[in-house]
């Protein structure tokens, strides 16, 4: 899409990158990323810290490595603590439904407790180790929301997450209802889009009429312009069950669910077109009735989604908001 280049890698230029698949559907493997600092050893410390990170796209586009909303902040992050980010992908809509989603999100957790070590062994021929129990997640857009929900499956396993403008509202009208809606200034969009790729992709599929079509990657950001018709046409109602609660952060809060002791810290950008502010709002309230006790601060900067594209970790109100979740997550 205009204004984005996924050709540009060199963020990761400094980074050791390992793609494996932690799950298959059928003979399709879905596939995350180990990344760490090149260089990098355990031999000064017994291990090393953990970031499981998701990527944005709305739960519709983009993918793991797409390099335009992979925080320059997070991998300065990496590189200062020493630490291995996991970045995953995950079944996209409208292929998929969110239960399917939160399978793999919890597929993604497995691997990481189960595989991750010894990964890395190979990967480093011994030099580098991982603590499971020095875990933060992050995410931004869609991925704040995954980060959010799997500190809330574990957070007794997660020490605190770090979500940038998260879709944490997804029952609110700016997602369910269809109505003209200025998405980055993306002209609306018809509702036939979706159903139009579907039909598509099913001429297109080697699958047979009742099995569902996977798909779980979308380098280029093809998939950017199902994202904004899903926003513009209220169609995320399609996807999500209302009645199964375990699909909504406020709902699981209210519901007497917990989030890591240590809390976590959001950030949103006031005029986010993509994401309203009002969402990570009615969060933050929610946490202040049901988890008074939690560190859970919400950041509300100017700019729009994204506005923190080329922020770094040596801002300073980057590394002043960070500062109380890097110390619970190393602690």
């Amino acid at each position: 899409m205009a204004g984005f280049n996924p050709d540009d890698m060199s963020r990761f230029d400094d980074f050791n990158i390992f793609t494996t698949s932690y799950k298959q559907i059928g003979s399709y493997n879905i596939s995350l990323n180990t990344i760490y600092e090149q260089g990098l050893t355990s031999v000064s410390t017994s291990s090393q810290p953990i970031i499981i990170r998701f990527h944005g796209g709305g739960l519709v586009a983009a993918d793991s490595l797409f390099p335009d909303f992979f925080g320059y902040w997070l991998l300065d992050l990496a590189k200062k603590y020493g630490a291995i980010i996991i970045s995953a992908n995950h079944r996209l809509l409208p292929e998929a439904n969110i239960s399917d989603i939160l399978e793999d999100l919890e597929d993604v957790w497995t691997w990481v407790q189960s595989s991750l070590p010894e990964f890395l062994r190979i990967k480093s021929q011994g030099k580098v180790r991982c603590d499971l129990k020095q875990i933060l997640t992050a995410g931004e857009s869609a991925g704040g929301y995954l980060a959010i929900q799997l500190a809330l499956n574990h957070p007794n396993g997660i020490r605190t997450f770090l979500a940038q403008y998260p879709m944490v509202d997804m029952k609110s009208r700016w997602f369910t209802e269809s109505f003209e809606k200025s998405v980055l200034g993306v002209p609306q969009m018809p509702k036939s889009v979706i159903g139009n790729h579907l039909a598509k992709a099913r001429d297109g599929a080697s699958t047979t009429k009742d099995e569902k079509i996977v798909e779980s990657s979308d380098p280029r950001l093809d998939r950017g312009g199902l994202m904004f018709c899903m926003i513009q046409n209220g169609l995320y109602q399609d996807y999500f069950d209302i009645d199964d609660a375990k699909q909504f952060p406020i709902d699981r809060l209210e519901n007497g669910e917990r989030l890591p002791p240590a809390g976590g810290l959001i950030w949103h950008g006031e005029k986010d077109s993509v994401v309203p502010v009002d969402g990570s709002l009615r969060f933050k309230n929610t946490v202040r009735k049901h988890n008074p006790d939690i560190n859970l601060r919400l950041l509300v900067r100017p700019g729009d989604h994204g506005f923190d594209s080329s922020a770094r970790l040596t801002d300073e109100w980057v590394e002043r908001a960070l500062e109380p979740y890097v110390a619970a997550w190393l602690a």
